[in-house]
């Protein structure tokens, strides 16, 4: 238990007060020392935890920008009122085409011969469905020998990448229906109705090609869609044409057989551009975010958190060299971004695009930028590169927080080492203050002693004023 000290009831000396006032005022300076050294570091740990996601996020577009996809864009327009579909890769050259639809691609369909309702037994044995490359076969017995469970069997078949089965029922009857899952001339149906001897009499009606005049009839042909491109004819088992134009696919699902329509691909520069803006908005908000680490007021005379630091001033130096070399295999006269339009301010190290130069350069050459910014000697990867030492794990700024969380560890030893000193401190002054308490208490009382024994001689008058 802590000792309970009681002090100057005798002397009126209040020792707690005076050994907590005199503590107080020995370690000011060092608490304030401590908290001035903790402040900076946990400024400077801030400014680099912000400055590392700065790097990493400038590092991530870049990344994005080396791809040189990133920069053949292309645009398509369809002339005319025509419901087609085409879309366009990097890859497609400009240029524009005719197209006319000769047919459409189709699902071959078959349909059997009416049958009271979906509940009329129909028989059993074997039905082999073959669809193209796909086939499989399932077995019809007493158990789902009705119209219904038979298509139901079909459907239901683990090995079915063939048909779809369904019924449709007509003033006739109830109609077995198969379509191929797959369009084209190559995806026609076949099935072979093989019945067993407890059959009706009606499983042969099943079969396709027609055995003696009885079985599916076709209800659509099998077709491959067709079309002619600058008098070329092309044909696809769907209604997607993907290798006619390198780049392009044209989806001719929504048109009209014997529709005629034109396309044209062409450069999108806009799309283009946006990827250099997307550049110029990346390095300037990087380039500010540094500025701000080390910038000063004269005004309020407030400096940033890390004026003058030598780690933020070699980025900013290395933003500057980056951004100004030449680039290697780049197009003859467009080896650099100030090539292309893209200037410097000089004051803040920013950087803006004068579109005029720029878009010139996109109408005589389309690939400039690309050739600046990507592949692996481009402007982006060379950005990419030179931050991966700042931003890596256990590169510079890993250091850099290594050794400011080692001068906290430094702060806080400092700091418990006073403490214990000061502790000591203490006590030494309680017991001296407690010493001096006694002396003065026990001089008080001889005082008093004496006075009363001189008032107790005869004789003795104590002169009063």
């Amino acid at each position: 238990m802590p000792q309970i000290t009681t002090s100057g009831i005798v002397s009126g000396i209040d020792v707690n007060s005076l050994v907590s006032d005199l503590v107080a005022a020995e370690r000011a300076p060092s608490d304030q020392r401590f908290e001035r050294q903790e402040f900076d570091v946990q400024t400077e740990l801030s400014s680099i935890g912000a400055l590392k996601a700065a790097i990493d996020s400038f590092s991530a577009k870049m990344g994005d920008l080396s791809d040189a996809d990133q920069y053949e864009n292309r645009t398509v327009k369809v002339l005319g009122e025509s419901d087609v579909n085409v879309k366009v890769e990097s890859s497609a050259a400009p240029g524009s085409y005719d197209v006319t639809v000769n047919s459409l691609a189709s699902a071959h369909k078959l349909a059997s011969g009416s049958f009271t309702d979906t509940d009329t037994v129909v028989g059993s044995g074997k039905l082999s469905i073959t669809s193209g490359a796909e086939s499989f076969t399932v077995t019809i017995n007493s158990e789902n020998d009705q119209l219904s469970q038979i298509r139901d069997a079909i459907n239901d078949s683990s090995d079915n990448d063939a048909v779809y089965a369904s019924i449709v029922t007509d003033e006739n009857g109830a109609h077995l229906i198969l379509t191929a899952k797959d369009t084209g001339a190559a995806n026609t149906i076949s099935v072979t109705a093989s019945p067993d001897s407890s059959d009706t009499g009606f499983f042969e009606l099943l079969s396709y090609p027609q055995v003696n005049s009885k079985g599916f009839t076709e209800k659509v042909e099998a077709l491959d869609a067709e079309i002619v491109v600058d008098g070329f004819t092309l044909k696809s088992t769907n209604n997607v044409f993907d290798a006619a134009i390198d780049g392009v696919d044209i989806d001719i699902s929504a048109a009209l057989k014997d529709e005629a329509f034109s396309f044209s691909v062409s450069n999108n520069e806009t799309l283009t551009k946006s990827k250099l803006d997307t550049f110029v908005s990346a390095y300037n908000g990087l380039i500010t975010g540094l500025n701000s680490l080390t910038s000063y007021d004269a005004e309020t005379g407030v400096a940033g958190p890390m004026q003058g630091d030598a780690l933020v001033n070699s980025l900013k130096n290395l933003m500057r060299s980056s951004l100004s070399d030449a680039v290697e295999g780049a197009n003859t006269g467009a080896e650099t971004l100030a090539n292309l339009g893209v200037s410097t301010d000089y004051k803040d190290g920013t950087i803006s695009v004068d579109s005029t130069t720029f878009d010139k350069f996109m109408e005589a050459d389309f690939s400039a930028l690309e050739n600046i910014m990507s592949g692996q000697n481009g402007l982006a990867t060379r950005f990419e590169e030179a931050f991966k030492e700042y931003s890596r794990f256990g590169g510079i700024i890993d250091g850099r927080v290594a050794g400011l969380e080692t001068s906290l560890d430094r702060i806080n030893s400092q700091r418990e080492r006073f403490n214990i000193r000061m502790e000591q401190v203490e006590a030494r002054y309680t017991t001296q203050f407690l010493a001096m308490d006694r002396v003065v208490s026990e001089l008080i009382n001889t005082g008093d002693f004496l006075s009363q024994q001189l008032n107790n001689l005869p004789g003795f008058t104590r002169e009063r004023n």
